[in-house]
C-alpha cells in the first residue's frame, strides 16, 4: 500500500487544492490578472493534456 500511495499522491493533493483554491480566487478577484503560476496546477493541466493526446 505504501508503494501505491508514493507513486500516486495526486488524489489527496487534488482534493486539498479543490477545497482551497476556489475560496482564494473568490476572495481575491485580482489574482487572475496577476497571472500567478501554481506549479501544482500546471502539472495537473499538463497531466490532462498528456492524457487527451493519444500517441
Amino acid at each position: 500500500m505504501d508503494r501505491i500511495k508514493a507513486e500516486h499522491p495526486a488524489p489527496a493533493v487534488d482534493a486539498a487544492n479543490d477545497s482551497i483554491i476556489p475560496e482564494r480566487v473568490i476572495s481575491n478577484p485580482t489574482e487572475k490578472k496577476k497571472k500567478h503560476i501554481d506549479p501544482d496546477a500546471m502539472a495537473h493541466d499538463l497531466y490532462h493534456r498528456m492524457r487527451q493526446t493519444d500517441p
